[in-house]
């Protein structure tokens, strides 16, 4: 005779406990990480402090070799206007040409928000790249921005 155990409520919950928490690690992530050994992948992080009340070019800076953008992302400690009908985005430009699909909208104090980048976010060897902060509506205002730009040498 053949005699089978039911399974106990705590084995049940254990494994699926484990599944839980492994998923995670064997999903990876959504953006490609690439290995501690491999060379070439930089981080740009670009901070401009105080608060900016009008369209400006906060930051401007020279890339020393090409490059190719892997992610933009943008926050700002505090975003503010007496408009309803306000806007504050951010684009990153090389020349005129934007890495971006769509400048990024800050909407919210204390937020990131990832960028998505356009169809071919290259840029050439020892080209400026400006953050351009642009703002409508009335009294707007966009604090302590900080602008961080994933790359790969090419």
């Amino acid at each position: 005779m053949i005699y089978h155990r039911p399974i106990k409520f705590t084995s049940l919950v254990l494994a699926l406990m484990i599944v839980l928490v492994m998923t995670p690690i064997l999903g990876g992530a959504t953006t490609p990480n690439p290995s501690t050994g491999s060379s070439g992948y930089e981080t740009f992080v670009f901070h401009s402090p105080g608060a900016h009340t009008s369209t400006v070019t906060p930051i401007k800076f020279k890339v020393p070799w090409p490059y190719r953008a892997l992610s933009v992302s943008v926050h700002a400690r505090s975003v503010s206007s007496t408009s309803d009908v306000a806007s504050q985005t951010v684009d990153v430009k090389q020349g005129s040409t934007s890495l971006l699909a769509a400048p990024v909208q800050i909407v919210n104090s204390d937020t990131v928000y990832d960028a998505t980048l356009a169809a071919t976010p290259a840029i050439a060897d020892e080209a400026t790249v400006s953050v351009i902060l642009n703002m409508t509506g009335t009294n707007p205002s966009v604090s302590d921005l900080t602008v961080t730009l994933g790359v790969k040498r090419q």
